[in-house]
């Protein structure tokens, strides 16, 4: 009886040919088919990496558009381009990154010409963002306002009643409270530089570059008003 040699070319153990069985039917109750191995459609590859986590999707997957994983974007909604341009070059000069709540905080900051409150700030960013633009909670303008302070972008004021204002520190300046409204006028330095330096020449007292004054007075609408009502209640006949 003649002896069939072994199919060296499948590799060691592998059955010979009249030994496989070939597949009957398809899906529950089949026969099993022949024994090899199939490698799947789609998969990896036996050396193929595996990486540990998948690509994100949306905005992150494009390299492009990715910066870091704080979800920066260009520009936040219902804000002007310019102003948004501007107010990187600002962030970016203090090292800081383009966060849009950063953005959106000193867009409005930027037009006041004095102090604004964190609820404050938060009533204007849900006015001024556009239709459908979620602003950041309070939560969110506070921890903003207070890096910002922290990394000299914004200075804090805080008034009699303990409410604590911000406004950009962009350049040396004094604070006018009105005792009426709680209104802040910035002045800026130079225009009490000399009386400052007149005061404390007989003192040995050196002032900081960041010193400031907190003048305390009437705004120009209160004023007004109070002309108004002084007007309305004079007893005397005009003249």
């Amino acid at each position: 009886m003649p002896v069939t040699a072994p199919d060296l070319s499948r590799g060691p153990g592998a059955r010979p040919a009249e030994c496989r069985r070939p597949a009957v039917g398809v899906g529950i109750g089949a026969k099993p088919g022949p024994w090899r191995r199939v490698r799947p459609a789609h998969g990896p590859r036996r050396n193929q990496l595996i990486p540990r986590h998948p690509e994100p999707e949306g905005i992150l997957a494009n390299p492009a558009l990715r910066r870091d994983t704080e979800q920066v974007t260009s520009k936040p909604s219902g804000l002007d381009p310019a102003v948004t341009e501007r107010i990187g070059r600002l962030l970016r000069a203090h090292g800081l990154r383009r966060m849009p709540s950063r953005i959106q905080v000193l867009a409005v900051l930027e037009p006041v010409n004095g102090h604004l409150s964190v609820a404050e700030i938060h009533q204007r960013l849900t006015a001024c963002l556009s239709a459908g633009t979620q602003p950041p909670d309070l939560a969110t303008v506070y921890r903003t306002v207070t890096i910002l302070v922290d990394q000299g972008v914004l200075h804090a004021l805080t008034l009699d009643g303990g409410v604590t204002t911000y406004g950009l520190a962009t350049a040396p300046h004094h604070h006018a409270v009105c005792t009426q409204c709680g209104a802040i006028i910035e002045v800026p330095a130079r225009q009490l530089s000399s009386a400052l330096e007149h005061a404390m020449a007989g003192s040995s007292f050196a002032l900081s570059e960041r010193a400031g004054l907190t003048l305390r007075g009437l705004c120009p609408a209160c004023q007004d008003s109070v002309q108004d009502l002084g007007d309305a209640t004079d007893p005397r006949p005009p003249r």
